[in-house]
């Protein structure tokens, strides 16, 4: 048991809270002061179309910001998760006749809790060829401008361009607030795509239509994570209310859903059994008071403009805003649940803040009708009531300027900050491995490991999968089962001894496999049960039994050839 009351976090949460709204505050005060001042009635003559372009520049700028941040990403290829070569690696696995999920007597170790949709995604950039890694960066990073694109068309015609454009603006706010993870090379920027596609249908297309792109892309949803299916509801309730018309195909596409969801585990080596056992196995972590606190912060940092923009519209029209949330019940009542889901399952170890961001879209909606009732139909009225819109622009600001904070926080952090980190150029360190590769055609190949210094150097290794390689053993999976306390298989054991994999491309400047856990290295971490090392001593022992380094010219790597075969004598 633990108490969400933990003195020392919620003392941190306020911290935190105050620091995103301190700047809103003191343009409050300064707002309320001006207003003060003689001639202030001057403000009401400025145009209001001036006033909007601006508005809409700012927000644009915001969002181009956040975009071109991405392309760091894409310009440097560095890969700043654990999960984005392993997502990449099973990826090109499963294209190869993998299984994507091995069951537990199988003689591998690879894989990740992501749905199946996770790794679908990455394969249209494989099969056309794509074999570096900026591929499939630029990939991730088209779906997050195409999520901007689809929520900027649902809400133009309902709420013109100026609400649209500001709740872009927002949603690339939050994006900020996890700098790269939005558009890294995982199910995040799906979860955003997918999320934004229906609700663009909710509002654009005609019933049936929508109906059935609602319920594709809430299959999708459920499909990369299976905590989202309230998420995918949302937009069938908004369809329901649009039009009775619409109440026939929302049954009809709401009860297939599930059904679409099931799809991708009819496709051979896509086990359900097996997910379903990565769920189970998952649901076993231990749920940390310290990042629940986290998620529940991050939860009420995205919902500050719905709260300020319901207090202004209760203030301005209390009857009518009122009549709207009850007409918006059923929909409040599901994000609010969802609301709990996502800051629940995302508070286990390994879990975080980000799990929350599947909010900020369905929350969009809400503040774009909310800015409706609130908002002045007139200049004038902006400056005559104060009281109303200084703590709109307040949070406004706040959230603006936190959100360039960050965000130049985030590219600091991507380009300069890789404490521990070789400091090397990825694009060099990807011609080294294909150098490797081509040198010994016909064998197998599989990445290890050394020490937490050199790990980045393994980021590359989706390459030798991509060109056929079999997948073995994969570190984020091995990272997983250790914080679980579930030992290395014995299948694992006896297939490295019996060289299953003929050569071991290491980081060179240190002993194969000396790297510790992640979970480990983290002291936030419970670690009972846990073990130092990733790769346990057996594991290493067997290697060493079975392995020797040979002479071979690289810049990065080493390279260890099995000794139980004939072809390891012509290795040297």
């Amino acid at each position: 048991m633990f108490s969400l009351f933990d003195g020392a976090e919620v003392i941190k949460g306020v911290a935190v809270l105050w620091k995103v709204m301190l700047p809103g505050a003191l343009f409050t005060l300064v707002f309320f002061l001006v207003l003060r001042l003689p001639g202030t009635e001057l403000w009401a003559k400025l145009r209001l179309a001036q006033l909007r372009l601006m508005w809409r520049i700012l927000c644009g700028i915001f969002v181009l910001l956040v975009v071109g941040c991405g392309l760091v990403a894409v310009v440097t290829e560095r890969i700043r998760f654990f999960e984005e070569a392993t997502v990449l690696s099973t990826v090109a696995a499963f294209w190869h006749g993998q299984a994507l999920y091995p069951s537990t007597q199988a003689p591998v170790e690879y894989g990740l809790l992501y749905g199946p949709v996770t790794y679908f995604m990455y394969l249209p950039p494989m099969m056309g060829g794509a074999l570096r890694l900026w591929g499939y960066e630029a990939w991730a990073l088209g779906a997050l401008g195409g999520t901007f694109l689809l929520l900027f068309l649902a809400l133009r015609r309902k709420f013109g361009v100026s609400v649209a454009l500001g709740s872009a603006a927002l949603l690339a706010a939050n994006v900020a607030r996890f700098t790269g993870n939005e558009w890294a090379i995982k199910a995040d920027v799906w979860i955003l795509l997918f999320s934004a596609l229906s609700f663009w249908a909710s509002s654009r297309l005609q019933s049936w239509t929508a109906a059935c792109v609602i319920a594709v892309a809430g299959a999708m949803l459920v499909d990369l994570k299976a905590t989202l299916l309230l998420i995918a509801l949302l937009p069938f309730v908004l369809l329901w209310q649009r039009e009775r018309s619409a109440r026939v195909p929302v049954v009809v596409f709401a009860l297939l859903l599930p059904l679409l969801a099931l799809l991708p585990f009819s496709l051979p080596g896509v086990s359900l059994s097996n997910y379903v056992r990565l769920l189970l196995e998952y649901k076993s972590h231990a749920t940390s008071a310290r990042v629940l606190a986290i998620n529940t912060q991050m939860t009420l940092i995205i919902f500050l403009p719905t709260f300020t923009l319901l207090w202004a519209a209760m203030s301005v029209a209390p009857r009518t805003a009122c009549s709207w949330i009850r007409e918006r019940s059923a929909y409040l009542v599901i994000l609010i649940v969802a609301c709990v889901v996502a800051t629940v399952t995302g508070a286990k170890e390994g879990g975080g803040p980000w799990h929350c961001v599947v909010l900020v879209i369905p929350s969009l909606f809400v503040d774009a009708e909310l800015w409706r009732l609130a908002a002045p139909t007139e200049l004038p009225s902006l400056f005559q009531n104060p009281r109303r819109f200084a703590p709109i622009l307040g949070v406004s600001l706040a959230l603006f300027v936190t959100g360039l904070k960050l965000l130049a926080g985030g590219v600091k952090e991507r380009l300069y900050d890789q404490p521990g980190d070789t400091p090397v150029s990825m694009r060099d360190v990807e011609n080294d491995l294909l150098a490797i590769s081509q040198r010994y055609p016909g064998e197998t190949i599989q990445m290890g490991y050394s020490d937490r210094a050199h790990f980045n150097l393994t980021n590359v290794r989706p390459i030798l999968y991509v060109r056929g390689n079999p997948l073995f053993v994969d570190p984020q999976a091995r990272n997983e089962a250790d914080v679980i306390g579930k030992p290395i298989s014995p299948e694992v054991l006896n297939a490295l001894a019996r060289c299953k994999i003929q050569l071991w491309v290491i980081p060179k400047g240190a002993e194969p496999f000396s790297m510790e856990s992640m979970y480990w290295l983290d002291p936030t971490v419970d670690r009972k049960g846990m073990e130092a090392a990733l790769y346990p001593a057996n594991f290493r022992q067997t290697f060493f039994e079975h392995y020797r380094e040979i002479q071979q010219t690289s810049r990065y790597f080493n390279v260890w050839a099995c000794q139980n075969t004939d072809a390891s004598a012509a290795h040297g």
